[in-house]
């Protein structure tokens, strides 16, 4: 049960993509949207990607001709901008190239800093999806001065005055966020969508907003904000077919499949939708491990 539950954990993370942000997030010159990193990391529609690391079968090792690849930051191409200036909260801020990262597993992204210490993350058609304050280096997490601090409820509304400057009024009436914890001086107010239209099926739309305890902005996260929109589960996409789909990937295949009930819908670097599940092979009451597969559904 317990590496049920790890290879579980580890379908959750790969929920990532990056969603559309808004307007204000646009840096100027906007850089060219990175298409297919290399080959070997282009993903074909109802194809199963498998990752097969360490995982066993009812008669062994499972063997694949689809493997799950994982971007690495050796991967991403340079940006095409080394300098960029960006709007955020009214601010203009001019920042430098400082790294390329891999934000939320698949999907490349670029980090620049300003003169004075903030940082701006952008994904590759150059929308901001993190932004950090300078401040937030300074913040103690340890400390909190209780005369200063803020409530739980003055710092969730602090955070809806911050979302909505960030994304607007009609977005935040999507989202909805719980009180959040105001024991440390960094308070994480985590934003996620109300609706998500895809029935028992998780997905990862969520805004991070970062606070001191004073209700200061330390910064934001955004995740696949408006990248669901308008995206459905393909008819006839149940558990048959998931088999079907799992079994073509398959190398010489002779057990049953059986498919974790836990899964997630995660968005691809090039803005399409994937089924992130787990699935085992089976032979009577014998079973193998469990494994994370990956099916673009567009």
């Amino acid at each position: 049960m317990k590496k049920y539950l790890m290879i579980l954990s580890s379908c959750i993370a790969l929920i990532m993509l990056l969603g559309s942000c808004s307007a204000l997030h646009n840096a100027e010159p906007e850089s060219d949207k990175v298409e297919n990193i290399k080959d070997d990391l282009v993903y074909d529609a109802y194809t199963a990607y498998i990752d097969t690391s360490g995982a066993e079968g009812v008669s062994g090792k499972i063997e694949t001709s689809k493997q799950l690849i994982y971007i690495k930051k050796s991967d991403i191409p340079a940006p095409t901008q080394n300098k960029m200036s960006v709007d955020i909260l009214g601010k203009t801020l001019n920042a430098e190239f400082s790294q390329s990262k891999v934000w939320a597993v698949f999907t490349p992204s670029y980090v620049y800093n300003t003169a004075k210490g903030d940082k701006i993350t952008v994904d590759a058609s150059g929308k901001v999806i993190s932004f950090t304050s300078s401040s937030s280096s300074s913040n103690i997490i340890e400390y909190v001065d209780r005369d200063k601090a803020l409530s739980p409820e003055e710092s969730l509304a602090k955070a809806i005055e911050y979302f909505t400057e960030i994304l607007g009024e009609e977005i935040l009436s999507r989202y909805s966020a719980e009180l959040p914890d105001t024991s440390m001086s960094v308070v994480r107010i985590r934003f996620r969508r109300n609706d998500s239209a895809f029935g028992s099926y998780s997905i990862d739309d969520k805004i991070i907003i970062k606070l001191d305890e004073e209700g200061n902005l330390l910064g934001y996260d955004l995740y696949n904000v408006g990248a669901y929109d308008n995206k459905k589960i393909p008819e006839g996409f149940n558990d048959e077919k998931i088999k079907e789909i799992i079994n073509a990937s398959l190398i010489d295949n002779k057990s049953d499949i059986e498919v974790s009930d836990q899964r997630n819908l995660v968005i691809l670097p090039d803005g399409r939708m994937a089924c992130n599940t787990c699935f085992r092979l089976a032979d009577g009451e014998t079973v193998g491990e469990w494994t994370s597969v990956l099916i673009p559904l567009e």
